[in-house]
């Protein structure tokens, strides 16, 4: 916070209090105000700011739509959301106006004000609202056929935030479809997770999956094994086995994601370094689109033939290498069916774990039934439990015979 103060002072004495760069530093020192949960001082710093912007940029500019967004945001953690709401729609206005109906911008408010409802209970306003974000998020090039998202993933935010509120209102007395709608927005979040991870480029969409991916599942998990363990509902408590088994498989595959393919597959230097750049071209057509830089038309024409360009390519390296596209997780989840079926005896059971902020799930599993078991958990479990985990990949212990490893369990 001093060093903002001191170039919020900086920025005072050589631009004056009328210059842009001094509402700049002011905007910044909000930023700061509003984490520390200094939300008076950080709205009158925001407001300062805006008549400045106002002033020297017009009404009509994207500083002025961040303004009034994270003006909206500070009066919604203030639970005061009849302001909030009123700056998200300037917010939206004025990112409108210059950007069009489609852009990330717009699309982050209607997640804003999406969220604002829910938390006021009324659900179909938030549906609403977040299948706005979702359509404000997708770019549609009629030209060359083609549509994507201009935010990956701001697109699964607003993936999720549908999946929390059909659950939510499932949970409040509605009919059991919210539930098959709930499941059904966990599995597009689930293959947009996919989808994003197989994205050599999209390097910032990566870290936000492996921050989040767990969570959502967790989510999910915590639905479907719920109300599947309180009900005793077998189709339930499937689905949360799926999304627990999906979970572990995404924290593998994230691991995977750090080897190099090249390495991993003996591809030629030449076609790895051609595929690498095609999805560098692309991921820059896409930027350019999505920002509004340059023709669209152009654009929409160039990022055809760079995909029909590395369609044909992956057709070329499947036949070369077949066994590079087998190692591209199209694994599928085996079910509980699948299970009993194929890997367990009259004798055996599988039990599977997904641990949990504040739970543990235990799956248990036999060749003829199954059942679900949610154990409460506090911190002291979490560090026991890590801590076993270290112990059981420690070099002395892999070492050690059968007899001493049942000695040290």
């Amino acid at each position: 916070l001093k060093f903002n103060i001191k170039a919020l002072r900086i920025a005072e004495k050589t631009f004056g209090q009328d210059h842009n760069d001094y509402a700049t530093s002011l905007v910044n020192t909000a930023y700061v105000y509003k984490n520390l949960n200094d939300l008076n001082i950080a709205e009158q710093y925001y407001h300062q700011a805006l008549k400045i912007f106002t002033k020297t940029l017009g009404k009509k500019h994207s500083n002025l739509g961040s303004i009034h967004r994270n003006l909206g945001s500070l009066y919604a953690e203030k639970n005061d959301y009849k302001p909030a709401l009123k700056e998200f729609y300037k917010s939206i206005e004025i990112y409108k106006s210059i950007y069009g109906e489609n852009h990330y911008s717009i699309a982050d408010n209607y997640i804003d004000i999406a969220e604002i409802y829910r938390l006021k209970g009324l659900y179909d306003s938030a549906l609403l609202f977040s299948q706005k974000s979702i359509d404000a998020n997708i770019v549609h090039l009629n030209k060359a056929n083609i549509s994507f998202s201009t935010d990956q993933s701001l697109l699964l935010k607003a993936i999720r935030k549908k999946g929390d509120i059909f659950y939510k209102k499932y949970a409040s007395g509605d009919h059991s479809v919210f539930l098959d709608s709930t499941f059904y927005a966990f599995q597009k979040c689930d293959s947009l997770i996919d989808y994003i991870l197989q994205d050599q480029t999209s390097i910032s969409d990566k870290f936000f999956i492996k921050q989040q991916a767990s969570e959502i599942y967790q989510k999910a998990i915590s639905a479907f094994g719920l109300r599947g363990f309180t009900n005793m509902d077998k189709n339930l408590l499937e689905k949360a086995f799926y999304f627990s088994e999906k979970s572990k498989y995404s924290i593998l595959n994230n691991a995977k994601l750090h080897k190099s393919v090249k390495n991993q597959m003996k591809l030629s230097e030449e076609v790895s370094n051609k595929e690498y750049q095609l999805q560098v071209e692309i991921s820059l057509l896409m930027s350019k689109i999505k920002n509004k830089i340059g023709d669209k038309e152009k654009l929409a024409d160039h990022l055809f033939l760079k995909l029909r360009s590395r369609d044909s390519l992956a057709k070329s390296i499947e036949k070369r290498y077949p066994n590079h596209y087998k190692s591209k997780d199209k694994r599928k989840i085996a079910t509980i069916a699948e299970i009993q079926k194929k890997i367990l005896d009259e004798n055996q059971i599988l039990i599977e774990y997904f641990l949990a902020d504040s739970s543990l799930y235990i799956f248990a599993i036999t060749k003829t039934d199954y059942q679900v078991k949610k154990v409460e958990t506090d911190s002291s479990y979490h560090i026991n439990f890590i801590q076993l985990q270290r112990n059981l990949n420690s070099p002395k212990l892999i070492k050690q015979t059968a007899e001493s490893f049942d000695e040290y369990i």
